[in-house]
């Protein structure tokens, strides 16, 4: 077997992975990044399809937060641009989120009843300022013993299929709640006009132009384990076995796949049990729709609030038109199934979301699927349901977990798995020198 030597090495190169990477070098800590696709930023990536710039999954890039703030640090050009914000579809109607009290007079307007809509805005305040909901009820179990009313429901189904990925009768009641305490749920986001690989390549650019390296088509196949801690990755490349020691691992795996790479033998079986209880990687629809004209009028999203499948609507050409070839405009439609888990009925589904379409959008027949994607098993949406995160660490000294199968309690997505990255790196810092 070949052998070389890193400091680091990082298994998977998703958002969670690259930020982590691009920390860890920026620290002078010499990284590699191993990524068994033949290219970068796994669901946070770009693929060209009849001159559309297409994502590989993710939608939305927060600014403000945790990301632009790794950015910054890193002196990158954090390349996004501002959308307008959300409208939530609500009896036909499309009502956007007011900057204070939005909450509350959305739900206002979905129940008709102020006294009724205080009540409800009560619980959920509750919720943040004194004691979350229980975690062993979902929320619309939470929801149901203070109200029966299905326009509210609806509402909540809405925005949580849209915020958290998950529909209100699976998700545990206080995921909502510490969404929105501890991130603040999704204040302000965009598009990355030349595609979310031009952000990804500026990662793999600090890891390179600090001795790291980024091998694509390069699968993990195991982590070498000695004494209880990880000393390096066996990998294959270019069809050959190569060993690469290291002081410390970062997986961005997903915790299923993290689990094989170090081999149970290695695990306490208490770690095992814990993911295997906790793990429940999440279902999604993606359709990316071609159009003559823009098929939503607003520079930001809309949540249909009382939709069959859908649950959010993008047009990123009305603020990026170079996502697409002149005089064509792009829409992104996300679509969560009756169940998060399988099995799934992806033909029923995707009729399903075509008919929320066809109500929503006037014109829609003339549109162009260019692509429906359907994120499940080991390409999930989400690799852990917001409520069930798992830790930042395994049992294994020096290997650590990040993406977004491993973010802090409250967090999700993008901005979850950039700040898993970020606290990788901040712990192994206190514990490892580059070099040692």
């Amino acid at each position: 077997m070949a052998q070389q030597k890193f400091d680091v090495i990082v298994i998977g190169s998703g958002i969670g992975g690259m930020t982590a990477a691009a920390m860890a070098a920026n620290k002078g800590y010499k990284t590699l990044v191993v990524e068994k696709l033949p290219f970068i930023g796994g669901r946070f990536s770009t693929r060209e399809w009849k001159g559309f710039k297409l994502t590989s999954g993710a939608i939305g890039v927060e600014v403000g937060g945790v990301m632009e703030k790794t950015f910054k640090e890193l002196g990158l050009d954090f390349d996004v641009r501002l959308e307008e914000g959300m409208r939530y579809r609500i009896g036909g109607q499309d009502f956007e989120m007011p900057k204070r009290g939005g909450l509350k007079a959305l739900i206002n307007i979905a129940c008709g009843d102020e006294k009724e809509a205080d009540r409800i805005y009560g619980l959920i305040r509750q919720g943040w300022r004194w004691q979350e909901p229980p975690g062993t009820m979902t929320f619309q179990e939470w929801l149901s013993q203070y109200t029966q009313n299905p326009k509210i429901l609806g509402f909540f189904q809405g925005v949580l299929s849209a915020m958290l990925g998950g529909n209100i009768w699976e998700l545990p009641a206080h995921a909502f709640i510490r969404f929105q305490t501890n991130m603040g749920g999704y204040r302000a986001f965009g598009v990355a006009p030349k595609g979310n690989t031009y952000l990804m390549n500026q990662l793999a650019d600090v890891i390179r132009k600090n001795g790291g390296d980024v091998w694509t088509s390069t699968p993990a196949l195991r982590v070498v384990v000695e004494s209880g801690a990880a000393k390096g990755v066996v990998v294959q490349k270019k069809g050959q076995e190569v060993t690469v020691s290291s002081q410390a691992v970062i997986s961005n795996a997903g915790p299923r796949r993290t689990i094989e790479l170090i081999g149970s033998e290695n695990l306490d079986r208490a770690y095992i049990k814990l993911v295997r209880d906790t793990y429940v990687p999440m279902s999604v629809m993606w359709l990316q729709i071609a159009s003559d004209k823009p098929l939503l009028p607003y520079h930001g999203m809309l949540v249909p609030a009382e939709a069959r499948r859908v649950n959010l609507i993008n047009c990123p050409t009305n603020v990026a038109p170079e996502l697409a070839p002149k005089g064509k405009s792009l829409l992104i439609v996300g679509a969560a199934p009756k169940s998060m888990t399988p099995p799934h009925d992806f033909k029923g589904e995707l009729e399903l979301a075509l008919l929320d379409l066809k109500d929503i959008i006037p014109g829609f027949d003339n549109a162009e699927i260019l692509m429906a994607s359907w994120f499940s098993g080991d390409w999930p949406v989400l690799h852990t349901m917001p409520g069930h995160e798992l830790p930042n660490k395994t049992n294994v000294e020096n290997l650590w977990q990040v993406g977004d199968g491993a973010v802090p309690q409250g967090w999700a997505a993008l901005p979850g798995s950039t700040l898993s990255g970020r606290l990788a790196v901040e712990d192994m810092e206190r514990r490892l020198k580059p070099g040692s």
